[in-house]
């Protein structure tokens, strides 16, 4: 069982995702924003992180960038659905650091087969 923080302000769709990775027998922590997830980073080991991009407080970019300043080999599947430069957000985050990057809204069977990926 691979232990998995996602981050993302839409209480809906962190709880969704949530839903699909306990399927897939992954256990689950999650977080609303990134200074949300720095702080549960600091307190627990993770296997993936799965961030959103556009967040409150602390976005999904200064999340990958301090995640690869602290910890290069943690694979991070960042997501974005923002209406505006969403491709900007995610080129941009594979730069960062970012080794999936995927659009929402998200299609099940593709998102758990690039979690299941990344966790290899």
């Amino acid at each position: 069982m691979s232990k998995i923080l996602v981050v993302d302000d839409d209480p809906n769709l962190l709880n969704l995702v949530k839903q699909w990775l306990e399927l897939d027998q992954h256990f689950v922590v999650s977080a609303a924003n990134g200074n949300q997830a720095t702080t549960k980073m600091n307190n627990e080991e993770f296997d993936l992180i799965i961030t959103d991009i556009v967040m409150p407080d602390k976005e999904g970019l200064g999340l990958i960038r301090e995640i690869r300043q602290s910890n290069g080999d943690i694979p991070i599947l960042a997501m974005s659905g923002t209406k505006k430069n969403s491709d900007t957000y995610l080129a941009h985050a594979k730069k960062l650091g970012a080794d999936r990057i995927l659009v929402k809204p998200l299609a099940h069977d593709f998102f758990i087969g690039t979690v299941n990926e990344l966790l290899k």
